[in-house]
């Protein structure tokens, strides 16, 4: 609002305000205190730092204005730093960021003097490796296989490196029963490789872990003959050898053999020519025998069922007088000294005839 003034102002009529003038309020710039500490961390493959301490505003800020200063910090990558060509670690820089904040925060700068940069350290984090072993079917090949695996921070390009490992012999290891266990593979050294190796400190690790070599099977053994027989009038059969047996499945130049207590079955009891026989019983043996498992029992053969020749008595002839031919009557009745117990055999004596 405009006022008259002077001696003579009672002579003139001023307006009460006027536009058009231009101005511009400055805003304040308040002081702060202390100092932005950062705290040293454990690798997490983040390059976010956390404050112990930042400073604060100790002036300047008009009463009743809501304005607060808010320091943030962040590494200047996510990596351990350490000393040039050692193995030391070391502090590195971090960045800090001022800002203010508050519903007026507009009305000040920041104050003069802020640090925009500190340092702490970043240290490797331990990493936990999980070695496992992994169970093979027997190849006749000590070779093992082992797994790992580990508590890296996702994403992390890391590599676990140790020797070559093998079991201490290709063959399956059994406890006195003859129940498949396991057995010992060492771990060589072991080192970290990958562009994040340096980030991390290898924990301990074992010299030995185990793992199973299992038999391999054995499907089918053929090659085992089998005695031909005269009927008897039951089904059962004898074995002639065992010694040219075909294991299928035996590897290279493993030595296998027939095992277990052999019977040997016609499918029927009656006569024929190549009948199939069942041979049951069957077990691995041989200086190979424990390294692999039979997974079928039983065998398959082909064997003749002779027929049985008979001796037939009770028949006999009578005496006739001369009618010029050759026939003559048959008297008695038959009967057979060799028939298995039980069989129905007899004569049919509508083709009898004698002469």
């Amino acid at each position: 609002m405009l006022f008259r003034s002077g001696a003579d102002a009672a002579n003139y009529a001023v307006p009460t305000s006027i536009t058009g003038a231009d101005g511009k309020i400055n805003p304040i710039t308040p002081t702060a205190s202390g100092v932005a500490t950062v705290a040293n961390k454990t690798y997490d493959g983040l390059s976010t730092a956390t404050l112990t301490s930042s400073p604060t505003l100790t002036s300047g800020v008009i009463t009743g204005d809501v304005v607060n200063l808010v320091t943030t910090a962040t590494f200047a990558d996510k990596n351990v730093a350490y000393v040039t060509g050692t193995s030391n670690v070391t502090s590195k820089s971090v960045n800090l960021s001022s800002t203010l904040t508050g519903a007026d925060a507009l009305n000040y700068n920041l104050p003069s003097g802020l640090a925009t940069t500190s340092t702490a350290t970043i240290t490797p984090k331990t990493l936990n490796v999980v070695f496992t072993g992994v169970d093979k079917v027997y190849n006749q090949s000590a070779a093992a296989s082992v797994l790992t695996a580990d508590d890296r921070v996702d994403g992390d390009q890391l590599t676990v490196n140790f020797a070559s490992t093998n079991f201490a012999d290709a063959n399956v290891a059994r406890d006195t029963n003859g129940v498949v266990i396991s057995k010992s593979i060492p771990i060589g050294s072991v080192t970290l490789g990958g562009t994040d190796n340096g980030n991390y400190l290898l924990a301990a690790t074992p010299a030995t872990i185990s793992a199973k070599i299992t038999p391999a099977p054995i499907t089918q053994i053929n090659g085992i003959t089998v005695n031909d027989k005269t009927y008897d009038g039951n089904t059962t059969a004898s074995i002639l050898s065992t010694a040219n047996p075909v294991f299928k499945g035996v590897l290279g130049a493993d030595s296998l053999s027939v095992g277990g207590t052999l019977t040997a079955t016609f499918s029927d009891k009656n006569a024929g020519t190549n009948k199939t026989v069942t041979i049951s019983g069957l077990e691995l043996a041989g200086p190979s025998s424990s390294n692999y498992t039979l997974t079928n029992t039983t065998s398959i053969a082909l064997a003749n069922v002779n027929r049985l020749t008979l001796a037939v008595s009770g028949l006999g002839v009578s005496d006739k007088v001369y009618d010029a031919s050759t026939l003559a009557t048959i008297t008695g009745t038959a009967s057979f000294d060799k028939a298995v117990s039980g069989d129905v055999v007899g004569i049919d004596s509508s083709v009898l005839s004698a002469s």
